[in-house]
């Protein structure tokens, strides 16, 4: 397991035995493990990408801004600190962002590409789950699709009315949702595949949803892609169809805004957390609340 904090440390723990492990090597204040479990990557304290070793803790590889003026740039330039980093689903690159441009890497800390055509800062990334395209959410307002092996802008998803701050492919990537501070969730459809796209090709949704109290706090598609979890401004989560219909309303348990929302890996669970420090475990066909996690 991985606990990381603000500002602070990165930490290892056994989900066994709950044992403390080893401490990440130069701090994290967020991160996450790769796909086999064997390294963690995030960044650290100095804006730079790091993969360490999950069972030591130790710095494997760091992988620095290319705007940097140096490895140890220590400036608030959006383009000389990274965002975020994330491992692909193959486990063989990691993403990062600084500025209007992403950045992939391999795991041994070799830059592959540098995709630049957004004009406003990249907010989030999703890959695809066989790690071929890479989804981007910027703040000016636009999402694109670009290939991981060539570096080329398939799409321009163009709608929303304000910055991107989320976006994610569904699980067989033939869909994508984005939301944006326009209080909206778009989602767009890629039934005739990706391949042979340009950058000119710009892409409209097939479905916008509006947040209630118009803000997104969190959006994700079930398991088998069929459904969409959005939790906003409210302390209540919606469960909608592909098409749009509401099919369950999560209500009841919190009093606070709902911060996050998430199905299990079956599909047949949803978790949810708000500000009033609650969590809850949801049946995801009933809508009733199984468990109620308290204590924060």
């Amino acid at each position: 397991a991985l606990s990381t904090e603000d500002g602070g440390s990165g930490k290892l723990y056994c989900s066994e035995t709950s044992d403390y492990i080893a401490t990440l090597q130069g701090g994290c204040a967020l991160a996450e493990f790769s796909p086999d479990g064997t390294c963690v990557v995030g960044i650290d304290s100095n804006g730079a990408a790091v993969i360490w070793c999950a069972r030591s803790g130790v710095v494997l590889q760091r992988m620095f801004a290319p705007n940097a003026s140096s490895q140890w740039d220590s400036d608030s330039d959006d383009d000389t600190e990274m965002s975020f980093a994330h491992f692909s689903p193959c486990g063989k690159m990691v993403v990062t962002a600084a500025g209007y441009s992403t950045q992939v890497w391999d795991t041994a800390g070799k830059l592959r590409l540098t995709l630049q055509g957004h004009q406003g800062s990249v907010r989030c990334v999703s890959f695809s789950s066989d790690s071929r395209y890479l989804l981007t959410a910027s703040s000016d307002d636009t999402a694109r699709i670009w290939s991981c092996d060539t570096g080329k802008c398939l799409r321009i998803l163009q709608g929303h009315q304000g910055a991107l701050n989320f976006c994610s492919f569904s699980p067989n990537s033939l869909k994508a949702i984005t939301a944006a501070r326009d209080g909206t969730v778009k989602l767009w459809d890629f039934e005739e595949g990706l391949e042979g796209g340009c950058e000119e090709l710009r892409t409209e949704c097939s479905l916008s949803l509006e947040a209630e109290g118009g803000v997104v706090s969190s959006a994700c598609f079930s398991p088998e892609g069929a459904r969409l979890l959005m939790a906003c401004a409210s302390d209540t989560v919606r469960l909608v169809s592909a098409t749009g219909q509401l099919q369950l309303s999560l209500e009841g348990l919190h009093e606070d805004w709902v911060r996050s929302a998430s199905f299990s890996p079956d599909g047949l669970l949803i978790a949810t957390a708000s500000y009033d420090g609650s969590a809850g475990i949801w049946s995801a066909t009933s809508g009733k609340c199984v468990r109620v996690l308290s204590g924060h």
